[in-house]
């Protein structure tokens, strides 16, 4: 996930301007594996998110939305996805 932290409740000024809740993700997550155990639906490939932050100013940065948080993607771009090929992991930038 770009633009991410898990440290919302504790961050320093400029956090709600700059970054977006990591949590979102966790939820998508664990519903992502409750729904493979459970209904054998496929894990999505592994993947960066790319979100995008509110901006406006420190203190005040309008309210999130699902365009600043998008989904886990069970089918995301090529340009998105990490793989494992010779012993190496990529990450796309």
């Amino acid at each position: 996930m770009t633009n991410a932290t898990h440290v919302d409740l504790f961050a320093p000024l400029g956090f709600d301007s700059r970054l977006v809740p990591l949590h979102v993700y966790f939820l998508q997550a664990l519903n992502a594996v409750y729904n493979n155990l459970k209904n054998n639906v496929p894990l999505p490939p592994s993947q960066l998110v790319r979100t995008i932050p509110r901006g406006g100013n420190p203190g005040a940065a309008p309210p999130i939305t699902s365009a600043n948080v998008p989904p886990i993607s069970a089918n995301p771009a090529a340009g998105d996805l990490i793989t494992f090929s010779n012993n190496t992991v990529t990450i796309p930038d």
